[in-house]
């Protein structure tokens, strides 16, 4: 999908939550130059299988972090910077999130199975 999209350019730059299981994929998916940053590893860590003939003929960077093992001074900042740089530009013509599915709160417990099961792609968003 993200070949079709660019034009088989890929994307510039992918953050990711999950971690082994889109590993490489994310990485086949970006632009020469391209960047990863891995921030979580929810879906473990098992397994990941690294495209290294990509990650050096495309000259990709693969960043990690995490904000779990920060200080809360640290978090702010990085949440305050995230606020300045690009929490302004989602919206009408800028990005969007890519919403999987909405479930009222109170079935809270089906949209975490989803989660756990794998099923979601993008956003699950919990209403009141």
């Amino acid at each position: 999908m993200v070949a079709r999209i660019t034009d088989n350019k890929g994307v510039d730059l992918i953050l990711d939550f999950i971690g082994a299981p889109y590993f490489e994929r994310n990485v086949n998916a970006l632009n020469f130059g391209g960047r990863l940053v891995q921030i979580g590893i929810m879906g473990g860590i098992e397994n990941a299988k690294i495209p290294l003939d990509r990650v050096l003929y495309r000259h990709v960077q693969i960043i990690g972090t995490v904000m779990k093992s920060r200080s809360q001074e640290v978090k702010h900042e990085m949440s305050r910077r995230f606020e300045e740089c690009w929490l302004t530009r989602f919206g009408k013509d800028g990005l969007n999130p890519v919403i999987d599915s909405v479930f009222p709160l109170v079935n809270a417990c089906k949209a975490r199975q989803r989660m756990e099961d794998g099923l979601n792609t993008g956003k699950i968003v919990l209403t009141m």
